[in-house]
């Protein structure tokens, strides 16, 4: 596996912008042979912090921004998404009753199940959600 630089996207937090999203993870994984199924996972996480980014911290606010940071260190790529918004609180998101047709907690949820490590903090007026995802190679 080669080493590449730390890449960022910044755009606004929009939904229009989740294709751009996608692709950004699709650019982070390129050159590292993953699996389609791996990159999916990578793709789903990105968009569900996207998407809860632009539906709930911004939410009744004039859209602010979304900043994605990806780096590798080893098999892992890391992404750590950014914005301004409200303050998330993690420990009030219930798991979602998927069959009864809730979504509440959905993407969160989603977020767990595709990423190896997830974790949020908020510093200084800021929202940090850290996702990790461990590149198995195809070889």
């Amino acid at each position: 596996m080669h080493h590449r630089k730390n890449v960022t996207l910044e755009i606004p937090a929009r939904r229009g912008q989740l294709r751009r999203v996608r692709a950004f993870a699709v650019e982070c994984c390129a050159g590292h042979r993953v699996s389609s199924a791996v990159l999916a996972e990578v793709q789903l996480g990105l968009t569900e912090a996207a998407s809860n980014v632009i539906a709930h911290a911004y939410a009744g606010r004039p859209p602010g921004r979304l900043r994605i940071e990806a780096s590798w260190h080893g098999n892992e790529v890391r992404f750590a998404i950014t914005d301004t918004g409200c303050a998330f609180t993690p420990d009030r998101v219930r798991l979602p009753a998927i069959a009864a047709g809730d979504e509440d907690g959905l993407g969160v949820y989603l977020l767990h199940q595709s990423m190896d490590r997830v974790r949020y903090r908020r510093t200084n007026g800021r929202n940090r959600l850290e996702l990790v995802k461990i590149l198995r190679s195809l070889a």
